[in-house]
């Protein structure tokens, strides 16, 4: 039974992970992550209670074809991948960098960057993961806040538009547009069209937000990209929300003892896959070293939006999910969707280069600040370069050496005159 879904899962391949055959695992299957294994082999899955696995190689009949798109829906697909990242990939310390600390929030990246791109486009970029804590907010309202799409408008002034484009019922998911200004005219705006999955547990205070940009073709049928604004994408972003254990922490996985989570509080810990196409002369350290703190503004005009919201909600209300019943319950055994989706599991590829192109993925559900800041940091830029043409062509037709206005800014003009 340990070695068959819905016990064990797919492993990651990057770190010795197994895919099922068949719902079952010929490998190992990993100690528990909450409640869940992962089917693998080598040392990161043969630590602690493990389950072995091997003998069933033999036991099951196989189907002839076990793929994951021929068995998930969107929903289900989006989820798994979201909990596989979330429990397992988080955890694995040697494929992340060392964390970034502000206002009892931590944000870090994995040291390999992925694929994600349009389907005929080949960028890669790291994976963002982080955690915070939110003191005096319960998930159900923190859960509430992040499904209301359309409602981040009121909070989130780094976006411009923000609509549920249309229902999936069977796909178990909903499809949004998405659009972030640039606030300069030389720069275009983005737009993310995105798959949105849901899943909560309200008896257990157990909340997933799950999101990605992949296979939106379905939606581009419903809804045209605006043609003045370059697509964006957010591969895999998620939210995993719970309670803080009664008592409040003793011992804190965050590794800052300041930050502990308290009772009657909530941990999120998230993870985001953006790519937003930058220009060709930015690059993924220099955003990340500059730009991360707008990710922790980020989440401190969350805190401060569900803590407005508490003071009208009701002990009831803020218990109950603000959506259907057939977006946040598991349906069971589902039938496949109507809409062709899967993930690329074959993802990983060597160390990224420090100067290499790429987007940093640095903000949450909807890619936020990073945005702003990449197409602000893009215009600073091509300003500072006209501002300096401008100049020196004003020198030069003056009658001046442009070699002296050079000498002046390194502090050399009293040799060359």
């Amino acid at each position: 039974m340990e070695c068959q879904k819905p016990h064990c899962v797919n492993g990651a391949p990057w770190n010795g992970g197994k895919s099922l055959a068949g719902n079952v695992c010929e490998h190992l299957c990993s100690k528990k992550f909450g409640e869940t294994r992962y089917c693998g082999s080598g040392d990161k899955y043969a630590a602690g209670s493990i389950v072995n696995c091997t003998l069933c190689k033999a036991s099951v009949q196989k189907p002839a074809v076990a793929k994951i798109e021929d068995t998930l829906r969107i929903r289900e697909a989006i989820l798994e991948e979201a909990r596989d990242r979330l429990i397992n990939w988080y955890h694995d310390e040697d494929q992340l960098t060392l964390p970034y600390w502000e206002t009892r929030a931590k944000v870090r990246q994995t040291k390999h960057w992925y694929l994600c791109d349009a389907p005929d486009g080949d960028m890669k970029v790291p994976i963002t993961f982080g955690e915070f804590n939110v003191s005096d907010v319960r998930p159900a309202q923190l859960f509430n806040i992040l499904v209301d799409i359309e409602g981040q408008l009121k909070w989130d002034e780094s976006m411009s538009e923000a609509k549920i484009v249309k229902e999936f019922p069977e796909d178990g998911v909903v499809a949004a547009d998405l659009g972030f200004p640039s606030g300069f005219w030389l720069v275009p705006p983005r737009e993310v069209f995105q798959w949105i999955a849901f899943n909560a547990s309200v008896e257990q205070q157990d909340y997933w937000f799950a999101i990605s940009s992949l296979n939106v073709e379905a939606i581009h049928k419903v809804q045209k990209p605006n043609k003045l604004a370059v697509q964006a994408q957010n591969c895999l972003g998620a939210y995993w929300i719970r309670p803080c254990p009664a008592g409040g922490e003793k011992i804190c996985p965050s590794g800052n003892p300041y930050d502990c989570c308290p009772e009657g509080g909530s941990r999120i810990i998230f993870t985001s896959h953006v790519n937003v196409h930058p220009p060709g002369f930015l690059n993924a350290k220099t955003m990340f070293d500059l730009s991360w703190t707008k990710q922790i503004d980020w989440i401190n005009s969350l805190k401060a939006r569900a803590r407005e919201v508490q003071k009208n909600e009701t002990a009831k209300a803020a218990q109950t999910p603000v959506l259907p019943k057939w977006l946040w319950q598991d349906p069971g055994e589902p039938k496949k969707g109507s809409v062709p989706f899967s993930f690329p599991h074959a993802m990983v590829i060597a160390p990224s280069k420090l100067y290499e192109r790429s987007a940093f993925p640095l903000s949450l559900h909807s890619t936020t600040s990073l945005f702003i800041f990449t197409l602000a940091a893009a215009a600073s830029v091509l300003i500072f370069v006209v501002m300096r043409a401008h100049r020196t062509f004003i020198w030069m037709k003056e009658g001046h050496d442009s070699r002296i206005l050079l000498a002046r800014d390194r502090g050399e003009a009293d040799d060359m005159e």
